[in-house]
């Protein structure tokens, strides 16, 4: 093996160490233990500490050019080391991760042995604007199934159809509808909580079909007065189009799975879970706390919602279980609702530090 063999190899090392090290211990490591999480955070950071040094010390300082070449390289570092600051936030985060199964054991358990009339009344919201009758037909149909006797099932309407009132009608649940689309979803929901009375109520998307037990494994988190939301993960039944089109579907994981597997049992963890809308649940009292309605400054009433009642003191809970699936039909749109979800938060500025810097 000649020099440049050796070059080679020297160049190349650090990928292969950490390729090896993630073959090796990636399926070993008890990565929801806290030791073990702290371990990956130390190798990581040490690692990226070095390399920011040599990034530092070995290609900036050195450099030498006109000022503004020297000013790109310095906004190019500013940029790279605002991308690892955010990663270490992200990483800071997953020192902790939470596992709900067992609780919602227990509250299940309890749940069951309370009598009938004792169990609190339920409202589950459909809201819906142009969905066709193949999407909202699973949904309307599997949620009277729900195994809890104090429910009522409304679809709400946004789209004012006289057949989706019939089929509503036929199928035994209420049909709520209004005369504008002022606030769209948002305000679809709002007008509802005004046309109903359950202690709480429970929201799925047009094309979420609920599990029988759905309410039995999330109610009782609420026998604890600082929960204001229960949130479920958004799992589905048929693969996304990246699994499809590069047939990766026994391989790689949908797109969705690393948010809310892995992103949300560890905000959760740090009290900092949020209301993704579909497939949560949410204390109506806890609602009049802020005006008896969702936020209506941006699309992400949901993110903005978590926020509002955490100002108020409520958290949001987040049960890891698939508990309601839909077909994967559309993409997350992570950018633009987080950019909305910015534009009206401005309930910030009474949350804790922590708590600020989580929810980043």
């Amino acid at each position: 093996m000649g020099p440049e063999s050796f070059e080679l190899l020297r160049e190349f090392a650090p990928t292969i160490f950490v390729l090896g090290a993630v073959y090796c211990l990636g399926s070993i490591l008890p990565i929801t233990r806290t030791w073990a999480r702290s371990l990956i955070f130390a190798v990581v950071w040490s690692v990226v500490a070095w390399y920011l040094h040599w990034r530092l010390i070995a290609t900036i300082l050195p450099a030498t050019g006109t000022w503004y070449e020297i000013g790109w390289l310095w906004i190019c570092f500013a940029i790279e080391l605002l991308a690892i600051t955010e990663q270490f936030i992200l990483y800071l985060m997953f020192l902790r991760t939470a596992d709900r199964h067992a609780e919602a054991d227990r509250h299940e358990a309890r749940m069951r042995a309370l009598p009938e009339d004792q169990l609190p009344s339920v409202d589950v919201f459909i809201p819906t604007y142009n969905e066709p009758i193949e999407v909202l037909e699973k949904t309307i149909t599997g949620a009277p199934c729900l195994d809890y006797p104090n429910v009522k099932i409304w679809v709400l309407d946004d789209g004012r159809r006289q057949w989706l009132k019939a089929f509503s009608e036929a199928k035994g649940v209420g049909y709520l509808t209004r005369p504008d689309n002022a606030h769209a979803k948002a305000g679809n929901i709002n007008h509802a909580l005004t046309q109903t009375n359950g202690e709480f109520v429970a929201i799925f998307d047009a094309d979420f079909v609920p599990q029988r037990n759905f309410l039995m494994r999330t109610i009782g988190f609420f026998f604890d007065a600082e929960i204001g939301i229960v949130q479920i993960p958004h799992a589905f039944y048929n693969h996304d189009p990246m699994q499809t089109n590069l047939a990766l579907r026994k391989t790689v994981p949908d797109e969705q799975r690393f948010f809310f597997d892995a992103i949300m049992p560890s905000r959760d963890a740090w009290n900092a879970a949020f209301c993704c809308g579909s497939n949560s649940v949410t204390r109506r009292t806890a609602l009049r706390a802020i005006g008896d309605a969702v936020p209506t400054e941006a699309i992400t009433e949901d993110i903005l919602t978590s926020i509002a009642l955490l100002r108020k003191g409520y958290l949001t809970r987040y049960l890891c279980e698939r508990l309601a699936s839909a077909w994967h039909r559309k993409r997350l749109r992570l950018s633009s609702s987080s950019a909305s979800a910015g534009r009206g938060a401005r309930f910030k500025s009474s949350i804790s530090p922590t708590d600020r810097l989580v929810a980043v």
